[in-house]
């Protein structure tokens, strides 16, 4: 496995995963939208675009429609890497 690559998600990740989603899900979130905040919440590093949607085998174009709207709401943070 490379350096920024990050191991599949273990059962109660994705349990946790989608309890978050659920949860948000209630609220008026999209579910994809609360699957990415668990992601995160149990990521300790950034991931990519890609990343996230390999991990929770979602389509590109929603992982970067919902980026873009958690990135509006302040629900994360944009960061940059070198390379």
């Amino acid at each position: 496995m490379a350096e920024n690559e990050r191991a599949p998600l273990t059962e109660a990740e994705a349990a946790f995963i989608e309890k978050i989603a659920l949860y948000y899900e209630n609220y008026g979130i999209p579910r994809i939208a609360g699957r990415m905040f668990g992601l995160f919440l149990v990521t300790a590093s950034p991931l990519s675009a890609e990343q996230i949607a390999a991990l929770l085998d979602a389509s590109l174009s929603s992982i970067s429609t919902n980026v873009r709207a958690l990135l509006a709401n302040g629900w994360v943070d944009k960061v940059t890497s070198p390379g």
